[in-house]
């Protein structure tokens, strides 16, 4: 075969040098391809947001009740404005008497509780929100059910004056008259 001139030895490092330029093409074409994929992939990632678990939560949202009431009657009454008695007595006079039940996610405990939270301590939605794991949306929702379920027990709760008759001896009823 006629090599155009030139020894085995060139032919052969032509041929080595072709092979080589397209090895180092593939492989610069394989990163730049691996390369592109990796940065597709995050950018999926991004996009694609964590699937949302309940169940995931369930643990962290029972340990923060139960820091709220079940340590002590001193944590108790710093978080929500009652001891453990008073807040059980509480919780089962509501689900008793003014027939609250536990939501599908959320039972009448916590939904007192974040009702406390709100009325206690003035807190707002979002902040209790974050404190029980709970959306706005849900805080809002539970707090207005505790609040229909407590007006409900009004006669309970708030006992009716008796009238001051003008025969009354104290002697601090005389700075009040009655003028009708």
């Amino acid at each position: 075969m006629d090599n155009g001139g030139l020894s085995n030895e060139a032919l052969a490092l032509m041929i080595f040098d072709i092979i080589r330029v397209h090895q180092l093409r593939i492989i610069c074409y394989l990163q730049a391809h691996g390369m592109l994929a990796d940065v597709e992939q995050g950018e999926d990632e991004r996009r694609v947001r964590r699937k949302f678990s309940r169940l995931e939560r369930i643990p962290a949202q029972v340990h923060h009740l139960t820091r709220l009431v079940g340590l002590n009657d001193k944590e108790c009454i710093d978080n929500l404005r009652m001891d453990r008695n008073c807040f059980g007595r509480l919780c089962l006079l509501l689900r008793e008497q003014a027939d609250l039940v536990d939501g599908k996610y959320v039972y009448v405990e916590e939904q007192i509780a974040m009702f406390l939270g709100v009325l206690a301590h003035h807190d707002k939605n979002r902040r209790v929100g974050f404190h029980f794991w709970r959306s706005g949306q849900t805080i809002s929702h539970y707090v207005n059910v505790v609040l229909k379920a407590v007006i409900m027990l009004h006669e309970l709760f708030l006992a009716k004056p008796l009238p001051v008759d003008d025969q009354c001896q104290d002697s601090r009823w005389k700075w009040f008259p009655v003028r009708v």
